[in-house]
């Protein structure tokens, strides 16, 4: 079983642990004996995970774009955890609007960056006191680097499929 530096159980909160890569890490750190926040949309969902993992699994219901949502988790969060914070957060939560740009309804790509984008940055935000209680909340990242991040790939990608030559030099790169 993990403890930390001061005997307590590690703690952490992971977004979008419904299925695929967030279930699984969740069970994983279960396992290991951490104290796991599974971030969850459905009843059916928490019980399927619940059903899974140890009672230190502890299925959140949060929507990561939700600012009451995000606040309900934090306070939930604090109250189990006390002074010993949260010693992980896995930004996991994500959806995908699939589709060349030029069919993309402006409407589905900014609801797919709410989530992917935004959410991540406001449980980020809320969850920092946490983490540097824990002492491992060490995050640095510029907001600045963001945009240009988010154009230069939806712009390399576009030119990419709209021209089959540098799709197969991308792909070759990859």
């Amino acid at each position: 079983m993990s403890t930390t530096q001061n005997g307590t159980t590690p703690a952490v909160l992971i977004t979008g642990a419904s299925s695929g890569i967030g279930a699984a890490c969740a069970l994983h750190l279960d396992q290991l004996g951490w104290h796991v926040f599974a971030s969850v949309r459905t009843e059916q969902d928490a019980d399927a995970l619940q059903h899974k993992a140890s009672d230190r699994l502890t299925p959140l219901f949060l929507d990561v774009t939700d600012a009451g949502s995000i606040t309900a988790a934090v306070e939930t969060i604090t109250a189990a955890v006390g002074a010993a914070g949260l010693a992980g957060l896995v930004n996991n939560a994500g959806v995908v609007v699939a589709g060349p740009l030029e069919c993309l309804p402006a409407n589905e790509l900014q609801a797919q960056f709410a989530v992917n984008v935004l959410g991540l940055v406001a449980i980020t935000q809320a969850f920092l006191p946490l983490l540097r209680q824990g002492r491992r909340g060490t995050h640095r990242c510029a907001a600045y680097g963001a945009a240009p991040l988010a154009s230069d790939g939806l712009t390399g990608r576009a030119v990419c499929h709209c021209h089959p030559a540098l799709e197969e030099d991308r792909t070759a790169a990859e």
